[in-house]
């Protein structure tokens, strides 16, 4: 599903359209590579809980959603409690060490349900 945003047109006119899927729509594709990115930042930096924002930007680049979707997704994934999909998550809000240099908090926030999340970890559900 796609939403106009009738306030911005480009210099000649065009109109700009956000793409904005609904959970159903999106749901399956979300944890897909939410646990992709996930293990491979955690296999990058050896962490077990790793930074929100680089999970959040990299899966909004391969599905195309703006971050304020993510979030929404995020809550929505956050309610699962036992997801078909086989992951938990776990979200924090600290802030570690490797976050505060650089300018790296200055980034748009995690928020799910008014609370600020930083970092993430994800186990996979044993079968039963």
């Amino acid at each position: 599903m796609f939403e106009e945003l009738p306030e911005i047109r480009h210099p000649d006119g065009r109109r700009l359209f956000l793409h904005q899927p609904s959970w159903t729509a999106i749901r399956e594709r979300f944890w897909v590579n939410l646990a992709e990115v996930y293990q491979w930042l955690a296999s990058v930096t050896g962490l077990r809980y790793v930074s929100l924002f680089d999970v959040r930007d990299e899966v909004c680049r391969r599905l195309r959603i703006s971050p304020s979707l993510f979030d929404r997704c995020l809550g929505f994934a956050i309610d699962e409690r036992c997801p078909e999909t086989g992951w938990q998550l776990s979200l924090e809000t600290d802030v570690p060490e490797d976050l505060r240099a650089g300018g790296r908090l200055e980034r748009r926030p995690v928020s799910v349900g008014g609370i600020r999340y930083t970092i993430l970890a994800m186990a996979r559900l044993m079968p039963t």
